[in-house]
């Protein structure tokens, strides 16, 4: 049960805040913007409350909310899947370089090569080539 103080949140569900209205690392969301989510893609909880791709490129205060989620598994547009958010540990992908950083790349997509321009925003780092530790850190403008 939340707490009366704690801040609604559009789009998630009550049931799974825990105590005083503290998200866990992770929630059920709803997807939209057009696109569905493969597993381990990037995305943002929009202000509908629905998530999105997030994206490198646009302007600065696109990217610096670009990086909020991960999902845990494949979710159709429309639909409700589980998310992860900063601190979790993502499972069940493949070919990921241990030890290595991981950037946000176009369409939600993750890459381990830095970008040379536009924004860097660093996602996680590979704690196995299936596991990431996934901890997104505010954009940086490259110039």
């Amino acid at each position: 049960m939340s707490s009366p103080n704690a801040i609604p949140l559009p789009g998630i569900d009550p049931a799974d805040l825990l105590g005083d209205g503290i998200i866990p690392n992770g929630a059920r969301l709803t997807v939209s913007g057009g696109s569905a989510f493969a597993l381990g893609e990037v995305g943002y909880v929009h202000t509908d409350g629905t998530v999105r791709r997030g994206t490198p490129a646009g302007t600065e205060a696109q990217a610096q909310i670009a990086v909020i989620c991960m999902v845990a598994a494949g979710v159709a547009n429309g639909a409700v899947g589980l998310f992860g958010f900063g601190g979790c540990l993502v499972t069940g992908l493949s070919g990921l370089t241990p030890a290595a950083l991981y950037y946000l790349a176009a369409a939600g997509a993750i890459t381990a090569t830095a970008p040379a321009s536009g924004y860097s925003v660093i996602v996680g780092r590979a704690v196995s080539a299936t596991v990431l530790h996934f901890f997104p850190r505010d954009p940086f403008n490259l110039g």
